[in-house]
């Protein structure tokens, strides 16, 4: 056997080989094979050629037509593709039933803890006197009507209404006012009221209509039960102070009507709400008003030492001087102001 032919020889073998772990079995013919070997040994015996010795066409080409149906077959026939490993992950393995996406189940809403039941502000005593209509109110009715309405956020202080003096100071800066009684000798801080409206800039009032709240000492000179904006109680801006500034000045129309009232709307006064000023109409009012006095600063002397400078006037610091020295009996325990 030539080199030639035991090449060919191999070549058919393991092309049987692969169609046969293919499963296919195309092309392979055992006798064909065992001619060609016998051909191979043996080239003069005489072997009964097949049509295709008869056509001329050697062995090899016959092999070579094989393995070109056998692709050709390949190529016809229906191709799989491979399952890849992102498929297997969702459907499993080729043929099988596709796997169910597994959905998590919605998570339960946990038990909420009972809802604690809404504190409901106790409703105020029925008053032994009636509010009564607008402008036709006596301070002494007005005062009769709170009376069931404030007298029982102010029983632990019962000194409040003793007739001593009381004292309010109203800070610009802090936009508070506080309410200072006078006990056994000294004055006690009891609470401060926000303001609920400020207009004006920092400095003392000096005209009509310029919106300024006023700064100095003053007291509370009228109560008023039928005002515009619930109750107020009026502070005796001008002072003697303020007149003779203006006199130096050569100012004349210095305004009025100062009042510390309720809502939340200003034009040069206070306001502090409605519920906090019936509060403190019915203590003052209870008190005596002529038993109190009012101190305005721009801010609180007591922690916040220099005096703003102001351009309008130049005897500032002359009225600061006696605004501070009037504060200095009100100092305040560590953190009990707001």
């Amino acid at each position: 056997m030539s080199i030639r032919h035991f090449c060919l020889f191999c070549f058919v073998l393991l092309f049987s080989a692969r169609c046969a772990s293919n499963g296919e079995g195309l092309g392979y013919d055992p006798e064909a094979t065992l001619s060609i070997l016998e051909a191979s040994a043996n080239p003069d015996a005489s072997v009964k050629p097949d049509a295709s010795v008869e056509a001329g066409v050697t062995p090899g080409e016959v092999a070579l037509e094989s393995v070109a149906s056998v692709e050709a077959t390949k190529e016809l026939a229906p191709s799989v593709e491979p399952t890849s490993e992102k498929a297997q992950d969702a459907g499993g393995a080729p043929g099988s039933e596709p796997k169910r996406e597994l959905v998590p189940e919605k998570s339960q809403p946990k038990e909420s803890a009972p809802e604690r039941p809404k504190e409901v502000a106790p409703e105020r005593p029925k008053p032994a006197c009636p509010w009564g209509k607008k402008g036709t109110r006596k301070l002494s009715q007005v005062l009769c009507y709170l009376d069931s309405q404030v007298k029982s956020s102010i029983r632990n202080h019962p000194f409040l209404l003793d007739g001593e003096e009381i004292v309010l100071i109203g800070l610009k800066t802090e936009k508070r006012v506080e309410l200072w009684k006078k006990h056994k000798g000294k004055h006690v801080y009891i609470r401060s009221y926000r303001f609920t409206g400020y207009s004006g800039v920092l400095g003392p009032k000096l005209r009509e209509g310029d919106l300024q709240i006023p700064e100095g000492l003053y007291v509370i000179s009228y109560m008023n039960p039928n005002s515009s904006f619930h109750l107020s109680m009026k502070v005796n801006y001008p002072n003697a102070f303020d007149r003779a500034k203006g006199k130096l000045d050569r100012r004349t129309r210095l305004g009025g009507d100062i009042f510390i009232h309720g809502k939340t709307v200003t034009v040069g006064c206070i306001p502090i709400g409605d519920s906090a000023i019936e509060e403190l109409f019915y203590i003052i009012g209870k008190n005596g008003y002529k038993n109190t006095r009012v101190i305005l600063a721009p801010w609180d002397f007591r922690t916040k030492g220099n005096f703003p400078s102001i351009s309008t006037v130049t005897w500032e610091n002359e009225l600061y001087r006696k605004v501070k020295q009037a504060l200095l009996p009100f100092q305040p325990a560590p953190g009990i102001l707001p």
